[in-house]
């Protein structure tokens, strides 16, 4: 046997046993993640009906008319998001949600038709500065789906333009630069101009939303993948893999907690001009 062959199979052998040991620390880790998350929510459902629920925080300090000007925001950001996600849907060869990106990206798509059809609702309606208690369990929703995306943006920039991004092979047009980019900026706007603050009680969404789609991975690498991983960081055969899985779901408590820091600015300035934001 020469010794290059020896050598490809060392690195055979060292790549699955790799494997074989990364699959072990992902197989209870993301459980035991996603356990935790249940808990909290179970724990912070309890307190809810209980009435010592004190961590949510709620802007407004009176009801006022919902804003044209958000709603046609809403509209633009909206067409522009479809847009793209449709280019890069038609321009793929491979289904696009294999990509945790446009995953995050399309709840962000979310956000923004559920929110313009919230406005429309509440303009037709024959008092809208009282909205109903349906109203009010919506715009709740809205803020959880909110708080996910707005701190899963600041992940996918950064992962992308830190790691996955390679000068010499990664293909850029314009659907990247708003996937990757321009969507963080449109939903700072966004956080400025609505009534919503990250609150403490979503964050066991905003670590659940990269577990499950790292479960899912994982398991699509055993079946519709075909033993391919969508980002070649994730792959199990590199010893450090577990590192990048549970980093990632780390970067997003980091930036779960950039948000707060944000919307303590936001609550500050707010209650020192005392003005109540629009829905």
């Amino acid at each position: 046997m020469s010794s290059h062959t020896a050598a490809a199979d060392d690195a055979t052998n060292d790549a699955f046993e790799a494997f074989y040991r990364n699959s072990w620390i992902c197989g209870i880790g993301l459980p035991l993640v996603a356990i935790l998350c249940i808990v909290l929510l179970v724990v912070q459902r309890k307190s809810a009906t209980t009435g010592s629920d004190i961590s949510i925080i709620n802007l407004q300090t009176s009801a006022k008319f919902p804003s044209l000007w958000l709603l046609g925001f809403r509209v633009v950001a909206l067409t522009l998001f479809v847009t793209a996600l449709i280019k890069q849907i038609l321009d793929s060869t491979t289904s696009k949600y294999v990509f945790y990106t446009i995953w995050n990206f399309t709840a962000q798509i979310l956000f923004f038709t559920l929110s313009i059809f919230h406005t429309v609702v509440l303009l037709r309606s024959s008092n809208p500065t009282h909205p109903t208690h349906a109203h009010g369990l919506t715009r709740r929703f809205l803020n959880v789906l909110f708080d996910v995306t707005f701190a899963t943006a600041f992940v996918v920039v950064l992962v992308f333009w830190g790691i996955v991004y390679k000068p010499a092979t990664t293909h850029l047009d314009w659907t990247t630069a708003i996937v990757h980019l321009a969507n963080l900026v449109l939903f700072l706007i966004e956080f400025a101009l609505n009534d919503h603050v990250t609150q403490l009680t979503s964050l066991p969404f905003a670590i659940l939303w990269p577990t499950v789609y790292c479960s899912l991975t994982w398991v699509g690498y055993f079946t519709y993948l075909d033993g391919w991983w969508p980002y070649d960081a994730m792959d199990l055969a590199k010893p450090h893999a577990p590192f990048v899985w549970f980093g990632i779901i780390l970067a997003h408590v980091i930036f779960f907690g950039l948000t707060l820091l944000l919307s303590h600015v936001k609550r500050t300035y707010l209650s020192k001009h005392e003005y109540a934001p629009v829905p």
